[in-house]
């Protein structure tokens, strides 16, 4: 992901996982919404595509976002920030940037980093977004297959880096306004 962003050369940046596929008409609505909200960040849900053994899908889950905006990098009450959405936030497959703030502020990949990195360049980024806009659409299909997966590998490290992942959150919904109450509840619950 480092050397696509450093060879990009276009005024928006996507990451697309070889072992997933995007509906084809994903780059243009996200690309519409950006120009139309002038969006550092454009967000869309995708669907959780589960296959069994031989590749054949068993379930698709639907992950939604509503319509939203967080201007000014606060949330201004438009978008509901649950589970759902902090969810979605954490993957870099989902989403358009401008890559004007990526080349602004040097954003990279951390290098070495393994089940969070996603998490942890997304916090780093939405937090200097100016704007970040949500779409009702799926475009992604994330597929998650039975055998073993680095996401579902588990290490000497996965609690160190599960406990960095949800102070990364926790940092990103501060910034965006998010209440104390709420923020302390999602911690407890994570």
């Amino acid at each position: 992901r480092n050397t696509g962003l450093e060879s990009a050369r276009g005024e928006f940046v996507v990451f697309i996982d070889s072992d997933d596929w995007v509906e084809p008409d994903m780059l243009e609505k996200m690309l519409n919404e950006a120009e139309l909200s002038n969006a550092d960040v454009v967000v869309s849900g995708a669907f959780g595509d589960f296959l069994d053994e031989s590749d054949s899908l068993i379930r698709r889950d639907v992950r939604e976002l509503p319509h939203g905006f967080i201007p000014d990098g606060v949330n201004s009450g438009t978008v509901e920030i649950d589970e759902n959405y902090i969810n979605l936030l954490g993957y870099a497959w989902n989403k358009l940037y401008r890559r004007s703030l990526l080349d602004s502020h040097s954003f990279q990949f951390e290098q070495g980093l393994k089940l969070i990195e996603d998490i942890e360049f997304n916090s780093r980024v939405l937090q200097a977004a100016k704007t970040v806009v949500t779409v009702p659409q799926c475009f992604v299909h994330y597929l998650q297959r039975t055998s073993q997966s680095l996401g579902k590998a588990r290490d000497a490290d996965f609690l160190r880096y599960r406990k960095r992942a949800i102070n990364l959150v926790d940092m990103l919904l501060e910034k965006w306004g998010v209440s104390d109450e709420l923020r302390n509840k999602r911690i407890k619950l994570a």
